[in-house]
């Protein structure tokens, strides 16, 4: 209320899962003002509703925050997608993905991507909301599948976007652009001529040039 970041303030954590407690211990708040948790679920859950709370005592000024464990079970929905719109066998493409749970709640995964032969060509986990990303180079005539390793338990796997022979891929070197800062693109083409990049904001186009591209 004071303003400012209550740094060393003790930290009381309790995490309940499906109305059992199953870890209580204490953290403090960094310098940052974050306080990292880590703790053990059960091995065995039944229906994975699962809160933490945190109580922290910032000079006799107690505060509670609480926020959903986001638990996966055995099932989660996932969705993946090119970043240039589609992949293009022989050219680097980048593969957005967004988890989350039957009850729609993001999930926090992290998993391998393997080709025909089961082996890993690209590996990743979600950062945020249950999104995540990955890169990869597919070769012609090839499948991949992205399979969950953690949590473990999750048998399901996913097939990857189909992969175009030919084409152009585009992505962005950056995530996050400041107001005002122009975009810079990389845009690789599998045949040879010239191609049209638009940048569009709610479908109304706000830039776009013309680039001559050798193919590959």
């Amino acid at each position: 209320a004071e303003g400012g970041i209550p740094a060393g303030a003790p930290v009381t954590v309790i995490a309940r899962v499906d109305e059992e407690e199953v870890y209580r211990g204490n953290a403090s708040i960094n310098a940052e003002g974050n306080c990292e948790v880590r703790f053990q679920l059960p091995e065995q859950i039944a229906r994975g509703e699962g809160t933490l709370a945190l109580v922290i005592d910032d000079g006799g000024a107690v505060e509670t925050a609480s926020k959903t464990i986001p638990i996966l079970l055995q099932t989660v929905d996932l969705n993946m997608f090119a970043e240039g719109g589609t992949l293009v066998a022989g050219l680097p493409g980048r593969v957005y993905l967004e988890a989350k749970t039957p009850a729609k709640k993001p999930a926090d995964l992290q998993g391998i991507v393997v080709d025909s032969n089961g082996e890993q060509v690209a590996e990743f986990r979600t950062e945020h909301e249950g999104r995540g990303r990955f890169g990869i180079t597919p070769k012609q005539g090839e499948t991949y599948t992205l399979k969950i390793t953690e949590p473990s338990g999750i048998k399901t796997t996913y097939p990857l976007p189909e992969i175009a022979d030919q084409g152009a891929v585009l992505s962005s070197p950056k995530l996050v652009y400041e107001a005002g800062q122009s975009i810079p693109l990389t845009v690789a083409a599998t045949a040879s001529g010239k191609y049209r990049i638009t940048l569009s904001q709610k479908d109304a186009e706000k830039a776009s040039l013309e680039k001559e591209l050798s193919g590959g």
